[in-house]
């Protein structure tokens, strides 16, 4: 199946303001069913390509119901396919898919919108957040204070966007009693801004 997209514009650079940008390609893969994944990216191939589930799960060789269900999904209101053209064959009709929306430009597929549409919103807040100031340290608590909402949520959003490498442990820190854990984006330095009491 087709990999991460090569030649992408790099988000890891510091914009402007001085806040590290979102890296909504790792993040929309992270959240995003691979398969689904694999069909935009081959829909987007040699500037956007017109292809049936039929023939979508033939290049992926995965079977056509799995293809078929993902394309209803992909297809939903204000989704990221659309009907391109129907063929009637064998007493059927066929349909075929396009991408919605293409950039002339690249990367073809808009990372930002898959992640947003299928990223918790707690979870892209905690990247928005670690990423102020050119990167920011804090721990699950310290994000629970600022997003308010309970530390058990934001330590679970913690642990998976960890899992997926969109956030790596920078250390550790005592408070009352107790062992709490550090965490910054992989672009951030380990000497980020900390939060107060951090």
């Amino acid at each position: 199946m087709p990999r991460r997209s090569e030649g992408t514009s790099p988000t890891s650079s510091t914009t402007a303001a001085g806040s590290i940008p979102v890296d909504w390609e790792a993040l929309a893969r992270a959240s995003t069913h691979p398969l689904r994944i694999s069909i935009l990216e081959v829909l987007a191939m040699d500037g956007g390509r017109t292809l049936s589930p039929r023939d979508l799960a033939k290049e992926l060789q995965v079977p056509l119901s799995n293809v078929s269900y993902h394309v209803r999904v992909l297809r939903r209101p204000s989704g990221f396919i659309a009907l391109a053209r129907r063929r009637p064959i064998h007493g059927s009709v066929e349909h075929f898919y396009r991408l919605r929306e293409i950039s002339a430009g690249w990367p073809p597929i808009d990372w930002e919108r898959l992640a947003r549409a299928n990223a918790h919103p707690a979870r892209i807040s905690i990247l928005e957040i670690l990423g102020i100031d050119g990167g920011r340290i804090m721990s699950p608590s310290d994000l629970s204070t600022e997003l308010r909402i309970p530390v058990e949520n934001t330590s679970h959003h913690v642990t998976e966007l960890a899992k997926a490498d969109l956030l790596v442990l920078s250390g550790t820190r005592k408070a009352r009693g107790t062992t709490r854990h550090l965490y910054r984006l992989p672009e951030a330095r380990d000497e980020a801004p900390r939060t107060a009491g951090t």
